[in-house]
C-alpha cells in the first residue's frame, strides 16, 4: 500500500483521522502512527485484493462536458476463509461499470481500492467529513454457477 497527498495537519484535523486510525493500521501492517500524526491522508491506494461480491447496485450515468459518464456501487467481502472477514461498499467509474455488466452476487473478483476522506463547509460555516472508498482494475476470478 502507498500513501499519496500528503500534507500538513490542521488541529482540527487530528480527531477526524484518530477515529480512523484502527481502521488504517489494518489496511497497512506498516502503519507508522507517528508519521500520520504530522501528515493528513487524503487518500492511500492499496493493492489489489480477492473479494466475493455480495451486492451490485444500480448503475448512475449521464453526460458532461467531458463526455458520458457512469457509476456503480458494489458491495463485497474479503474472500479469504476468515471468521470475520472485512466488508465494503466500494464506488467504480466507466471502465469498471462496464466489467460489472457480465458479473453478478457470488462471483470473485480482484478489485483495486483507494480510500479518501473530503471535507466540505456548509453555508453555516459548518465542517463536514466523508469518506470514500473507489474501487479500480476489476479481473475476474471465479464466476459462480447460479
Amino acid at each position: 500500500m502507498s500513501f499519496v497527498n500528503k500534507s500538513v495537519v490542521k488541529k482540527s484535523d487530528k480527531n477526524i483521522f484518530q477515529r480512523n486510525r484502527s481502521f488504517l493500521e489494518l489496511l497497512s501492517p506498516n502503519f507508522a502512527p507517528e508519521t500520520f500524526q504530522s501528515t493528513i491522508l487524503n487518500q492511500i491506494k492499496m493493492e489489489k485484493i480477492q473479494v466475493k461480491i455480495k451486492r451490485i447496485f444500480e448503475k448512475r450515468e449521464g453526460e458532461s462536458e467531458r463526455g458520458k459518464w457512469a457509476y456503480q456501487d458494489i458491495h463485497v467481502v474479503e474472500d479469504n476463509n476468515e471468521r470475520f472477514p472485512n466488508e465494503f461498499l466500494v464506488t467504480v467509474g466507466t471502465a469498471d461499470c462496464e466489467k460489472l455488466e457480465k458479473l453478478k452476487a457470488e462471483d470473485v473478483i480482484k478489485l483495486g481500492m483507494s480510500f479518501g476522506v473530503r471535507s466540505y463547509t456548509n453555508k453555516d460555516n459548518k465542517e463536514f467529513f466523508n469518506q470514500t472508498v473507489t474501487g479500480w482494475g476489476i479481473e475476474t476470478v471465479q464466476v459462480s454457477a447460479f
